[in-house]
């Protein structure tokens, strides 16, 4: 009676498989559930990264860009005072050149001074005398920025009429509606910036759009 009784509190061997296989699942979806967590944290962690690294990574390029529109904000609100108090080409293309020579030592070269479309009339900061069938006002600079009155534009890359390279121009137009001023940067300083930010080893690489989304500068 005894022997039959102990045997009566055991269990049988399938219910020691099926326990045996509850145990194991239940681990397995322990750690299942651990590393799915792993995962998703990793992957959060990665794509923050990745982020605050794109916002420093855009940062300093506007820092590198913001000379350029500084340059022309300051330009545009001197010429805008001297087309009020009419004052005359010679004194405008004067103050255009004072600037082109301030504005290259503070860029280091990277822009071949400031010009515009003046009262009708072309003027260049470094005395560039355009071909007979260049035309300031179908040109790239002059259409955005009448395009979009008083506010400073940045260009998308295009070849440069001077130097027959590609270049980042900003452009404002001044008070009297018609008349634009404009500065261009060189691609090749945004071409090594954004080399070595990439070089810092915080991203793969480094790549800037222009408003199409075109790739204008890759690492």
């Amino acid at each position: 009676m005894k022997e039959n009784r102990r045997e009566g509190y055991g269990m049988s061997a399938p219910q020691n498989i099926v326990v045996t296989i509850l145990i194991i699942l239940f681990f397995l979806g322990v750690v299942l559930s651990y590393y799915a967590m792993l995962y998703r944290q990793t992957r959060a962690n990665i794509i923050n990264n990745g982020e605050l690294n794109a916002v420093e990574a855009a940062n300093q390029i506007n820092r590198h860009l913001s000379t350029g529109a500084d340059a022309i904000k300051l330009t545009g609100y001197t010429l805008d005072n001297m087309i009020r108090d009419k004052r005359t080409q010679e004194e405008i293309q004067a103050y255009i050149e004072d600037q082109s020579f301030a504005t290259a030592i503070v860029l280091a070269s990277q822009s071949n001074g400031i010009y515009g479309y003046i009262n009708g009339e072309y003027l260049d900061g470094v005395r560039w005398v355009p071909d007979d069938d260049y035309v300031p006002t179908e040109r790239p600079w002059y259409i955005e920025a009448m395009a979009r009155s008083g506010k400073v534009v940045v260009i998308d890359p295009y070849i440069d009429a001077q130097t027959g390279s590609i270049i980042l121009t900003f452009a404002k137009t001044l008070c009297d509606a018609k008349s634009v001023v404009a500065i261009d940067i060189s691609m090749e300083e945004l071409q090594t910036l954004t080399e070595e930010i990439a070089g810092k080893g915080n991203t793969d690489m480094e790549i800037v759009l222009d408003h199409s989304y075109q790739v204008i500068s890759h690492s």
